[in-house]
């Protein structure tokens, strides 16, 4: 009996250094697939990559910073260097605030904007091309908060109401093409996010 081949044969997966992107990526390296590891504690990401080789698994570490201006085009780079076609891309890093809205710092407020919706929009479109062609899929990680305003957390809430929303209109922009999208939305984890 030969091993079944896996629906992505490479996934590359941003904020996996913790929480879902961690268990999404110790999940798709058990059932076969190549996981690119992006965020930006290396030292997590490659305790994590240990565990996912010695399961077996094969994992590259891709440190990234999402929250400065161009480092979605300079992972997309670095993974068109490697030579290694993206069936799957995870976009899940992101971080939030708990808060009066006017209490949160200006440059925090940027970083979160950066890495939750532009971050997400470049690396989304960079990759499209590549998932075209191998019939592969985007997975946006929003949140049960993109359903409805969110005091105490607006900015955050707004940025998953974009990561929905995007994610809905691309799921019918290229269903008929191949390309599959789909958000997930989930509620309060018990995640260092938290």
């Amino acid at each position: 009996m030969t091993p079944r081949q896996p629906r992505h044969r490479v996934a590359l997966l941003t904020g996996a250094s913790s929480g879902i992107g961690e268990a999404l990526a110790a999940a798709l390296a058990a059932a076969g697939t190549h996981v690119l590891l992006a965020a930006r504690s290396v030292p997590r990401l490659e305790a994590l990559r240990a565990r996912i080789e010695a399961g077996g698994g094969r994992a590259t570490v891709l440190p990234a910073d999402l929250a400065a201006p161009g480092a979605a085009r300079r992972l997309f780079d670095e993974v068109e260097r490697l030579a290694l076609p993206v069936d799957l891309l995870v976009n899940n890093a992101g971080f939030g605030f708990h808060g009066g809205f006017e209490t949160e710092a200006p440059a925090h407020l940027s970083h979160m904007l950066q890495v939750n919706v532009v971050a997400l929009t470049e690396l989304t479109h960079q990759f499209v091309p590549t998932l075209l062609a191998r019939r592969g899929t985007v997975l946006n990680i929003a949140s049960t908060v993109a359903f409805q305003p969110a005091p105490f957390m607006a900015a955050y809430g707004a940025t998953k109401a974009y990561v929905l929303s995007l994610s809905e209109a691309l799921w019918a922009e290229y269903r008929g093409r191949g390309l599959h999208v789909a958000a997930l939305c989930p509620g309060p984890v018990d995640t260092p996010f938290v």
